[in-house]
C-alpha cells in the first residue's frame, strides 16, 4: 500500500488518561476505480491546503480539519481516507466539494448510504461516503480528478480531561502549500497558553492563529490552562437545545471496598485474534490490587455459561486459568447476569460487546459494572451501556496504555448524585468519568432559573442566567451519542429513532453514515434529502424530480393491487390451460428446427435440445479440483398433519407415475474436510482434535465453519452443528450475506428460534429488499411445520405463528419494490395461498385470512413440479434453465412451453427467486440448470451461492422438498450448472 499523504490530528493527552503515542490518523490512498479498487496507486496525493480550527468550551473540544488534495497523476481516482478519532469522540459534520462548492453531508442508515455511494460510482459521478468504524472515521471520495484534487472537512468533538490541558498532534507527511491553524477557549478563568513546536502563534481577539506556506510540520498544537471559570458550563447546540455540563466529585475513598468479583470473561471465536493476553494480565493487576475475598470466573460464547470459583485469588492463579481459555463459538449476552446468583461488589466484563447471536437489552445487574476490551471494532455503545447503567466505566484497552486503564478500574464510583431543576423536578442526564477522582455530568438545560445537584451529603445549588450559555456542540453532541448509545445497545434497536436523534445532535455512528452525492436528481432517486445547506439550484432540482418520484411511486402503489391482480389471473389462466402432449410437443419442437435450420434465423435463442435417451444415465457431482461446485443440502417431506388433513377440493390428479429427484452428491473439495475422512460418527474426541488442528489454517472464512456444520450434520454430530455454523458470524469478514446464509443452514438444521432471529435481523436492515421478508416468512412456516408435526405446539400457536408469515408474504406480493425485483410478488403469492390452504385445515376463519390475502389473489395452484433458485449476493445476474423431455430449453427468453412449463420474470440484478412450475409433467427427465451471467464486481464476499428448492407434487399432501446449495468460483460466468434432475418413469 502507497500512503500518499498523511496528517496526524490524534487524541486529546491528559495526564489521567496517557494515550498511545500517536499514529498517523489521517491516512491517504489513492484507488484508480477502473482496477476495481485492487491495487493502489503508486503516487502521492499532494495536500495543498490544511486549515485547522480548535473550538473550546467547558470540557469539550471541537476539531475541524479543511484538506484539499491535489492529484498529480493522470487518472481520475478514488480517495480512501482515514482519521484516527479520540476516546469518546463523535463526528458531528462532514463535507465534501462539488463543482468548487461545499457540500454538506447527510447522515444516513449505513447500509443504505453505501448502497447509494455504490450506485453512483458506477454511473460515475460525484460521490462521497464518510463512515465510523471503531475510533475512525473513513471517507470514500471519487473522482479526484488529473491535475486538479477535491476539498474534504470533518468535524469532530471530544471530552478534554480534569488536567485542563488539549493536546493535538500535527504531523505532514511532506511539504503543505498553505497551512492555517485557529484556536480558541471560551468561558475560562484566563486565557490559555496555546504553543507548537517551533513556530508562534499571534492573539486575533479570542483567537489564537498560526499561518504559514510551504510548511512541513512535526509537532503538537498544545494548549494548557483550560480552567473553566465556573463548575457549571452552559452551551447551546447548533440544532437550539440547551445543555449543562458539571464535574461532580467521585464517591469517598473509605467507602469504596472490593470484595467479590465476578469475572465475566468472552470466549467467543471473534476474541482469538484479540489482544487477550494484554487483557489477562490487566485483570490480574487489578486482583492485586484490589485483593477481593473471592472472584468467580464466567466464560461465556455461545452455549451455558461456565463458573469457576476462587477463594482469595492470585494474579497467578488467574492468568493460568484465562491462558487455559479456547475461543470458539458465536456470542450471547441474554441473562448473562444470572449465571451467577446473589450480588457483587464488582462484576468485571471483559469483551468485544459484538453479540452476534439471540436477543439483548443492557438491563440492571446485581453489582456495579466495568466493562473492559482491547478490540479496536468493539461495539463501544454496548460495553458504555452495559457500565453505565450500572454506575461503571468503559475501559477501551485498544485506546488506553495499561496504566490508565488501571487508572479506571479501580477509580471509585460516583456519589449517590441527583440533578433537579428549580421547581423541584429530576433532570434528565447522563454521567462518564474523567479521570480518578471526577465524573462528567451532561444533560439538557431544565426550564428555571436554578439547578440543583444533591451528591449524597449537601445539596448545591447554581443560578442559571442566559448570558452563561456559549455557543457550542460540545455538551449537547455527548448527550445525543448517550442517546444513541441507549436506543443501539440491543438486538432489536429503533432505526428510525437513532436516525433522527443522530441528525437532530449530529452525530455519525458505526450504524449511521455521512453520504454527498452531486446532483438533486440524485438524492431524489436515492430517496434521501438533501442538507438545507446545499445550492439553491440543487434544492430546487431535488424538489422536481422527488416529487416526480412520489407521485409515480402513488401511482405505483395505487395500482399495484390492480396490476397482481391482473397478473394472478393470468397464470391462474394458465393453470387451468391445457398444454400439448409430449408426443406433440416433440413434433413442434422438430419443425421449429428445421425452419430454424432452413432460415438460419434468431430463433435459435429456443435453445432446442435432441430427445433424449430413454434411460439417462445417472447425475453426477458436477465439481473441479478448485472445487467450482459445491452442493449441500438436505431432503424435507411436506407430508405434515397440517397438509394431510386440509380440503383437497380442485386439486387435480398428479400425472401418471412417481417423481424422482436427484441431485448432486456433497462432494466438497475441501483439505479440510479431507482430514476429517478417518472420524467415525459419534467420535466427539478425534472430530474435536482434527477441528482445532484445521481451524487454526483455515477459519479464517465463514466458508470453513458452513463446511464444518455440513459434514457435522450428515456424519453423527447433528446437534452440535448449529453451534459451529453460528461461528461464521464471529469472523471479521461477516456481512448481512454471512447472515443470510446461515439463517438458510440453521433452519434446515432445525435451530428454529435463531434461524428466525436472524431473518428478522436481515429483514430490520434491508427494509427495501422483498427478500428479506419473504426469508422470513418462509423461516417462520418451516419452523411451525416441524414443531406443529412434532407436537411441540398446539394448533392455536401454530395459527398465530402461520399468520405472522401470512402477513409477511402479503407485504412482499403487494408493496411496490424495485423494478430489479419484478416478478417476486407472483413467487409469494403462490406460497401465500400454500399457506393459506394450512390455515384453512387448521380452522382459522376465512374473513380472518380475506383480511390479509384479498380474495381475488386466492387460489392454490398445486404442480406436479416446481422449482426455485435464488441466491447470495445482489446485484448479480443468474438464470434458471429446465430442459424439458419434449426437448424444449424453458429459459428466460422462452417462459412458456409446449408442454406447459411457466418460468418466472427473468432477475437480472439480486438474489432471486426465481421459480418454474409445471403442472402435470409427462414422462421423461427434467434437467435443472443454473447459468450465472454477471456477479456484482462490487461484491465484497467473492464467491456466489446459488440455493436450489426442488418440489414434488406442490401444494398436495404428498408433497417433498429437496434444498441445496451450489457454490460457484467468484469468476464464473456465463457457465451452465446441472443442479438436479426430475425423472417420471
Amino acid at each position: 500500500m502507497m500512503t500518499a499523504a498523511w496528517l496526524v490530528a490524534g487524541a486529546p493527552a491528559w495526564a489521567e488518561t496517557a494515550v498511545k503515542p500517536p499514529a498517523p490518523a489521517l491516512q491517504l490512498v489513492a484507488h484508480n476505480i477502473r482496477n476495481d479498487r485492487g491495487e493502489d496507486v503508486d503516487a502521492a496525493l499532494k495536500i495543498s491546503t490544511l486549515d485547522i480550527k480548535i473550538d473550546i468550551a467547558g470540557r469539550m473540544a471541537q476539531t475541524t480539519l479543511l484538506v484539499t488534495f491535489a492529484n498529480p497523476t493522470e487518472d481520475a481516482l478514488e480517495g480512501d481516507f482515514s482519521l484516527a478519532l479520540p476516546i469518546g469522540a463523535s463526528v458531528t459534520a462532514y463535507a465534501l466539494d462539488i463543482d468548487g462548492v461545499m457540500v454538506d453531508g447527510v447522515l444516513q442508515p449505513r447500509e443504505q448510504a453505501r448502497e447509494a455511494y455504490e450506485e453512483q460510482l458506477r454511473q460515475g459521478v460525484d460521490p462521497g461516503l464518510g463512515e465510523v468504524t471503531g475510533n475512525a472515521f473513513r471517507t470514500r471520495i471519487f473522482p479526484i480528478l488529473p491535475g486538479a484534487g477535491r476539498t474534504v472537512r470533518i468535524t469532530y468533538i471530544a471530552p478534554l480531561g480534569p488536567d485542563g490541558r488539549f493536546v493535538l498532534p500535527v504531523t505532514t507527511g511532506g511539504e503543505v502549500e498553505k497551512l492555517k491553524l485557529t484556536v480558541t477557549a471560551l468561558g475560562m478563568k484566563a486565557a490559555p497558553l496555546v504553543t507548537l513546536a517551533g513556530q508562534a502563534f499571534t492573539r486575533s481577539g479570542e483567537a489564537f492563529v498560526l499561518e504559514r506556506e510551504k510548511v512541513s510540520l512535526a509537532g503538537e498544537v498544545a494548549v494548557t490552562g483550560l480552567e473553566p471559570d465556573q463548575p457549571l458550563t452552559l452551551t447551546r447546540h447548533s440544532n437550539g437545545d440547551k445543555f449543562f455540563e458539571l464535574i461532580v466529585a467521585a464517591e469517598p475513598a473509605g467507602n469504596y471496598r472490593t470484595r467479590t468479583v465476578r469475572l465475566y470473561w468472552d470466549a467467543s471465536r471473534s476474541r482469538a485474534t484479540q489482544n487477550v493476553a494484554a487483557e489477562a494480565r490487566l485483570v490480574a493487576d487489578y486482583v492485586a490490587r484490589t485483593a477481593p475475598k473471592s472472584l468467580d470466573l464466567v466464560l461465556f460464547s455461545d452455549g451455558k455459561p461456565t463458573v469457576r470459583h476462587f477463594d482469595s485469588p492470585t494474579p497467578e492463579v488467574i492468568l493460568e486459568a484465562l491462558s487455559q481459555v479456547q475461543y470458539t463459538g458465536a456470542t450471547r449476552f441474554t441473562d448473562l447476569q444470572k449465571a451467577v446468583p446473589g450480588r457483587a461488589d464488582i462484576c468485571l466484563v471483559v469483551s468485544d460487546g459484538r453479540m452476534t447471536i439471540d436477543s439483548f437489552k443492557p438491563g440492571r445487574w446485581p453489582c456495579r459494572v466495568l466493562t473492559l476490551s482491547s478490540d479496536p471494532e468493539a461495539r463501544r455503545d454496548v460495553l458504555r451501556q452495559v457500565s453505565v447503567r450500572n454506575g461503571g466505566a468503559y475501559v477501551d484497552l485498544a485506546e488506553l496504555g495499561p496504566e490508565a486503564a488501571m487508572k479506571l478500574l479501580v477509580a471509585r464510583g460516583p456519589r449517590a448524585a441527583d440533578v433537579f431543576a428549580g421547581d423541584g423536578s429530576l433532570a434528565d442526564y447522563t454521567v462518564t468519568p474523567m479521570g480518578d477522582d471526577y465524573y462528567r455530568i451532561v444533560g439538557p438545560l431544565p426550564r428555571g432559573d436554578m439547578l440543583a445537584l444533591d451528591d449524597g451529603e449537601r445539596v448545591h445549588t447554581f443560578p442559571l442566567h442566559p448570558k452563561q450559555i456559549i455557543e457550542h456542540d460540545g455538551a449537547g453532541v455527548a448527550w445525543g451519542a448517550a442517546l444513541i448509545d441507549a436506543l443501539g445497545a440491543t438486538d432489536t434497536p429503533d432505526a428510525d429513532k437513532i436516525l433522527a436523534t443522530a441528525r437532530r445532535y449530529r452525530v455519525a455512528t458505526p450504524d449511521v453514515s455521512f453520504i454527498v452525492l452531486e446532483t438533486g436528481a440524485d438524492y431524489a432517486r436515492a430517496g434521501i434529502a438533501p442538507p438545507a445547506t446545499a445550492p439553491k439550484a440543487l434544492l430546487d432540482d431535488y424538489t422536481l424530480i422527488r416529487d416526480e418520484v412520489a407521485t409515480e411511486a402513488a401511482r405505483r402503489k395505487a395500482e399495484r393491487l390492480e396490476d397482481i391482480t391482473d397478473a394472478w389471473e393470468s397464470q391462474v389462466l394458465w393453470w387451468e390451460s391445457k398444454p400439448l402432449s409430449l408426443g406433440e410437443a416433440r413434433r413442434e419442437i422438430q419443425k421449429r428446427n428445421r425452419r430454424s435450420d432452413d432460415r438460419n434465423s434468431a430463433m435459435a435463442e429456443m435453445a432446442a435440445l435432441p430427445a433424449p435417451a430413454a434411460t439417462p444415465p445417472a447425475m453426477e457431482a458436477q465439481s473441479d479440483s478448485d472445487g467450482m461446485v459445491v452442493v449441500t443440502g438436505a431432503r424435507r417431506s411436506l407430508h405434515s398433519s397440517v397438509m394431510a388433513k386440509r380440503d383437497a377440493s380442485g386439486v387435480r390428479e398428479a400425472g401418471e407415475g412417481q417423481i424422482e429427484i436427484e441431485t448432486a452428491e456433497w462432494n466438497p473439495d475441501r483439505p479440510y474436510l479431507g482430514a476429517l475422512k478417518g472420524v467415525k460418527p459419534g467420535d466427539v474426541a478425534a472430530f474435536r482434535a482434527v477441528f482445532a488442528e484445521q481451524e487454526k489454517a483455515n477459519g479464517a472464512t465463514p466458508a470453513f465453519y458452513f463446511d464444518m456444520a455440513e459434514w457435522m450434520f450428515r456424519n453423527g454430530f447433528a446437534t452440535a452443528a448449529p453451534a459451529v455454523a453460528r461461528t461464521a458470524l464471529e469472523l471479521s469478514d461477516s456481512d448481512i450475506t454471512t447472515r443470510i446464509i446461515l439463517a438458510g443452514r440453521l433452519l434446515r438444521y432445525g435451530a428454529f428460534d435463531d434461524a428466525i432471529w436472524l431473518d428478522e435481523q436481515v429483514a430490520r436492515m434491508t427494509p427495501d429488499k422483498p427478500q428479506a421478508k419473504r426469508n422470513l416468512a418462509l423461516a417462520i412456516i418451516a419452523a411451525t411445520d416441524a414443531r406443529l408435526e412434532a407436537g411441540g405446539l398446539d394448533e392455536d400457536a401454530a395459527a398465530d405463528a402461520y399468520l405472522r408469515a401470512l402477513v409477511l408474504l402479503c407485504e412482499v406480493v403487494l408493496t411496490p419494490w424495485d423494478d430489479d425485483y419484478d416478478g417476486i410478488e407472483l413467487i409469494a403469492l403462490m406460497e401465500a395461498n400454500h399457506l393459506a390452504a394450512k390455515l384453512k385445515a387448521l380452522d382459522v376463519p376465512a374473513g380472518d385470512i380475506a383480511a390479509v390475502l384479498p380474495k381475488q389473489l386466492t387460489a392454490l395452484l398445486d404442480v406436479d413440479i416446481r422449482i426455485l433458485l435464488e441466491w447470495n449476493t445482489d446485484k448479480t445476474d443468474m438464470d434458471l434453465w429446465v430442459d424439458e423431455p419434449s426437448g424444449e430449453r424453458s429459459i428466460y427468453s422462452n417462459p412458456r412451453t409446449l408442454l406447459g412449463g411457466r418460468l418466472s420474470n427473468d432477475m437480472t440484478r439480486g438474489y432471486g427467486p426465481e421459480e418454474y412450475l409445471l403442472r402435470t409433467a409427462p414422462k421423461g427427465v427434467y434437467e435443472v440448470m443454473a447459468n450465472v451471467y454477471a456477479a456484482d464486481r462490487l461484491d465484497p464476499n467473492g464467491a456466489t451461492n446459488i440455493i436450489v428448492h426442488l418440489y414434488r407434487d406442490w401444494g398436495r399432501p404428498t408433497e417433498k422438498e429437496e434444498s441445496f446449495v451450489i457454490e460457484l468460483k467468484r469468476d464464473q460466468k456465463h457457465e451452465a450448472v446441472t443442479v438436479g434432475k426430475f425423472k417420471r418413469e
